[in-house]
């Protein structure tokens, strides 16, 4: 039999909900120290940029320890998190206390071996009751939303392929869209206030943002937006070189511009929530 890949790289085969578990549980622990170390945000963010997912505010304000450790169902995918859990309490060279009680639950809850501590006994050291968990939860979420260094951690970076793939998208769209307008308009367009045109480079930005949240795989949000917004510069740069301004209406024009790219972005920002909300790999209705 093939051997899971998973379980040797967390980045193949995890759905959205793994993903965002995955990490969700690696700044867990990093905030039972009170803060996240150096040590500890490198191996999140390593872990981010294999998982190619970033975690955001609205996952700390939804933040659920029990539901995070059901949310990793697979043998696989539970034995490689739980080595980067144990590879991320090593990070800073100390065991704290309620980490150990945290790994000590998820031991039991994934059936995860526990590792040999020198002066420590696992039979002396009870996982968190119900009541117990609860009130760790609260505290995690609680410590989580006032330290901006955990979900900072938990991000990859700028994925810049998306961002060109958004403003390639985005230029196609509006040559298609803008030439299927022209003619609809049969071959004359007003040069001043056209509405149907405004209307239709706000759809453009739209489908842009919605096609490219729900084919990416991760978040890619502000990758949509921030090409869409770009392929807009091109465009009407190039459409400048082409259209005549006449005397007096330059500072109008510029506003027009201006106006128009901004619209685009934001169209397309809207865009690629509701594409990741409709893939369902984001939760950002929660």
């Amino acid at each position: 039999m093939p051997e899971d890949r998973a379980a040797t790289d967390p980045s193949r085969n995890l759905t959205a909900q793994e993903k965002r578990a995955y990490l969700m549980a690696l700044i867990t622990l990093a905030a039972s120290d009170r803060g996240v170390a150096p040590e500890e945000a490198k191996i999140i963010r390593e872990a981010a940029r294999r998982l190619n997912f970033r975690l955001t505010s609205r996952d700390i304000r939804t933040y659920d320890l029990d539901s995070i450790v059901r949310s990793v169902t697979r043998p696989s995918v539970r034995s490689a998190l739980f080595s980067d859990l144990l590879r991320l309490a090593q990070a800073d060279r100390r065991w704290a206390p309620e980490e150990l009680r945290i790994i000590r639950y998820l031991s039991e809850q994934w059936a995860q071996p526990l590792p040999a501590i020198p002066g420590l006994d696992w039979n002396q050291l009870t996982a968190p009751t119900p009541a117990e968990l609860e009130r760790i939860s609260d505290g995690r979420r609680d410590l989580l939303q006032s330290n901006p260094d955990a979900i900072r951690s938990a991000d990859p970076g700028m994925q810049w392929l998306w961002v060109v793939v958004s403003a390639v998208l985005y230029v196609v769209l509006a040559c298609v869209c803008s030439f299927a307008y022209y003619f609809y308009r049969g071959g004359e367009l007003s040069s001043k206030g056209d509405v149907g045109a405004l209307g239709v480079w706000l759809f453009i930005g739209l489908m842009t943002g919605l096609l490219v949240g729900m084919v990416s795989p991760g978040r890619t949000v502000r990758e949509a937006a921030i090409g869409t917004l770009l392929g807009t510069v091109a465009l009407l740069l190039a459409a400048l070189q082409f259209v005549r301004v006449e005397a007096g209406q330059g500072s109008s024009v510029v506003v027009a511009l201006i106006l128009m790219a901004a619209l685009s972005y934001l169209a397309a920002l809207s865009g690629s929530w509701y594409g990741e909300a409709m893939q369902g790999k984001s939760q950002v209705w929660n």
